[in-house]
């Protein structure tokens, strides 16, 4: 049976790359000794609940350059969180929220994120007008590129 390192010695880096980020986050909040323990205790759990969500996306093979956006984003999100209230709404933001003339994302709602959301939930049923046009407004503006210049 294979060990981890031999697995990740198959990989193309990206797995042994994340590794080095999710390490390198936790080492910086571990010698951070000018933030409370119980902030640091938090910020670790944080990192670690938002490393599996990320390898649970890589599993459903959404784009690495995709993925790291998120990662960074809601890194440092988790550096500037003090509460545990906090660390959950960035890790499990709300859904944006519908107003009738379109939608708002919740402040740790990251575009990337909720385009991921987005494609989740269109695996799952159709997207209807507004839950497409958000769709493509998110796409546009996290890839900088309109989609009908892609389909040509």
């Amino acid at each position: 049976m294979e060990n981890d390192y031999e697995k990740m010695a198959q990989t193309d880096g990206t797995e042994v790359n994340f590794l080095l980020k999710v390490a390198d986050a936790q080492a910086t909040v571990v010698l951070d000794i000018d933030e409370p323990a119980r902030v640091r205790e938090l910020r670790l759990q944080a990192i670690t609940r938002l490393a599996n969500k990320i390898k649970a996306y890589r599993k459903r093979f959404y784009r690495p350059d995709l993925l790291e956006r998120i990662w960074e984003k809601k890194l440092e999100f988790i550096m500037a969180a003090t509460s545990k209230s906090e660390m959950e709404e960035i890790l499990e933001p709300k859904p944006p929220h519908y107003n009738g003339a379109g939608f708002s994302p919740s402040q740790y709602l990251c575009p990337e994120e909720e385009l991921l959301i987005w494609c989740e939930t269109f695996l799952r049923t159709p997207l209807n007008d507004a839950g497409l046009k958000r769709f493509t407004e998110l796409f546009e503006q996290v890839y900088n590129k309109r989609i009908e210049e892609l389909c040509v």
